[in-house]
Formats: structure tokens, C-alpha cells, sequence
């Protein structure tokens, strides 16, 4: 069974997230003010964002597996795109608690904003790729070339040069597998 976690927006009961001399308005009439998406938050806020979506991927995670373990594959591929989306979006959080650190202020808005496209939490996600090759190859041999050679020299940065170009362009064709996979799934 899944947990879930409430990602609040703030209200004055949870003033706790703002910076210390900021006070919420409040229009009065009980609707999402404009203010709020404008509010800064605090370091320790983005902190806990990200934990708790780092906790909800290894959740989503756990839950795939047991899937996974009674023969239900396509649930378990479905659970493992949302897991990935919750760990892209665990990275952005962690970008923009590295950006508040470094004193520039992050709202409510920015928050919303970049935790918005499942596209982009799927990028976020994809922290790792593996190539393999037969030596052989054109790719085998920049491998190779890449793996062989001090990091000053002219073959080394060339191949890593070649091996980002190539991962960047993996990464994209995977994202919009996933965010392919992602809109099936909303469809169902």
C-alpha cells in the first residue's frame, strides 16, 4: 500500500516555511492569493521537499517491485515512471534549496513552476546512463578512448566530448518515451 506526503502550500499555520520577516495577506475572501506564489521560502522547506519526494520514489520503488514479484509488469513499469518522476522531482527541489543557500530567493511560484512538467521531472530523474560496446565499435572505441587516456589529453577530451553528446541525446529520446508513457497513463 502507499504512503502519500502532502507537499503544503503556505497558510498562516504553517508560517514556519516563510523567511523570518515575511507575513502572509490574505484577500478575505478565501481564495489562493497571487501573494502566496510570491511568498519566499525558506532553505529548510526546499530541505524537506526533497526528502519527502526522495522518500515517495524509494515508496513508489518498493511498491513496483512487489508488483513486479506477482506478475504485474505493466503496473510495475507505471509505478517505476511515477518513481522516477518523484526522484527528478527530489533533484529540482535540491537545485533550488542549492539556489536559496546561495541567498537567491525561491517562492512558491518557483517551486510550482519547476515542479510542474513530467517531462522535465523525468530529465531531472535520469541521474546515470550505461554504454556498453564491442571494442570494435565507433562507440566501443571512444569508450575505450575515454576510459584509457589522462584527462589532459586531446583523445580523453574528445571522447567525452562525443560520449555527452550522445548521452544528451539518449536522455531527450527517453524523456519523451516517458512523458509518451506518462500521457498513456493519464489517458487510462
Amino acid at each position: 500500500m502507499l504512503k502519500s506526503f502532502e507537499f503544503r502550500i503556505p497558510t498562516r499555520s504553517t508560517l514556519e516555511i516563510l523567511d523570518e520577516d515575511q507575513e502572509p495577506e490574505t484577500s478575505g475572501d478565501g481564495s489562493r492569493d497571487r501573494c502566496v506564489e510570491e511568498m519566499t521560502v525558506t532553505a529548510d522547506f526546499l530541505l524537506k521537499g526533497y526528502a519527502l519526494a526522495l522518500e515517495q520514489c524509494g515508496l513508489l520503488l518498493r511498491d513496483g517491485v512487489q508488483l513486479y514479484r506477482i506478475k504485474s509488469y505493466a503496473n510495475a513499469v507505471v509505478l517505476s515512471a511515477f518513481a522516477r518522476e518523484e526522484l527528478g522531482r527530489s533533484q529540482i527541489l535540491l537545485g533550488l534549496w542549492r539556489k536559496r543557500l546561495g541567498g537567491s530567493p525561491v517562492t512558491i511560484g518557483d517551486i510550482e513552476n519547476a515542479c510542474d512538467d513530467h517531462v522535465e521531472k523525468q530529465k531531472a530523474g535520469m541521474l546515470s546512463m550505461t554504454m556498453r560496446a564491442d571494442r570494435d565499435t565507433g562507440l566501443g572505441k571512444t569508450l575505450t578512448d575515454r576510459m584509457t587516456n589522462p584527462p589532459q589529453s586531446q583523445k580523453f577530451k574528445d571522447a567525452d566530448a562525443t560520449l555527452k553528446r550522445i548521452d544528451k541525446q539518449a536522455a531527450r529520446s527517453r524523456a519523451q518515451q516517458a512523458a509518451q508513457q506518462a500521457d498513456a497513463v493519464a489517458l487510462c
